[in-house]
């Protein structure tokens, strides 16, 4: 547990942020389960990445490398994505990134979760004259399993 956590009691994950990343990182959107929260940090234009953070008793706490674990991950060409584990807890988060030659019309999961999508970009195939566009795929995974699948558009992406 990050000493902070014992001493200084942020009221907001901006606070956390702020004090984490005293840059000029800006909170593009938060997805909130049960003991934690994911943070989605803009560092540039179209440059996202993504924090955890505990909750508790409308605290949020710093989070570290062994607070949390890649429960999976599918990754190909055109996908990257993975879902983490809060240890100690039943929350489970989505989120990394998509490629596709169209707009995303629908996004939904075997969970019935919040899905989100953020564009990213426009990327030009160098094999042929197809334009990608990239999304920033997260959110919160209401009832993780092990058969956990999402859809992007009628196309299924089955983790293992």
């Amino acid at each position: 547990m990050p000493i902070e956590n014992l001493f200084i009691d942020f009221r907001s994950p901006q606070q956390v942020i702020n004090y984490l990343y005293p840059s000029s990182e800006r909170i593009a959107d938060v997805v909130y389960d049960e003991k934690s929260c994911m943070v989605i940090l803009e560092k540039s234009k179209n440059n996202y990445t993504n924090t955890y953070l505990g909750t508790d008793n409308n605290s949020y706490k710093i989070t570290t490398v062994f607070d949390y674990s890649t429960e999976s991950q599918y990754d190909d060409r055109y996908v990257n994505l993975s879902i983490t584990h809060i240890n100690n807890s039943s929350d489970y988060y989505l989120c990394g990134t998509y490629y596709f030659g169209e707009d995303i019309q629908t996004i939904k999961d075997t969970s019935d979760s919040d899905i989100k999508f953020i564009p990213i970009g426009v990327i030009n195939s160098k094999q042929s004259s197809k334009v990608y566009k990239s999304y920033l795929i997260y959110g919160t995974i209401n009832s993780y399993t092990k058969n956990y699948s999402l859809e992007i558009n009628n196309q299924t992406i089955v983790f293992n």
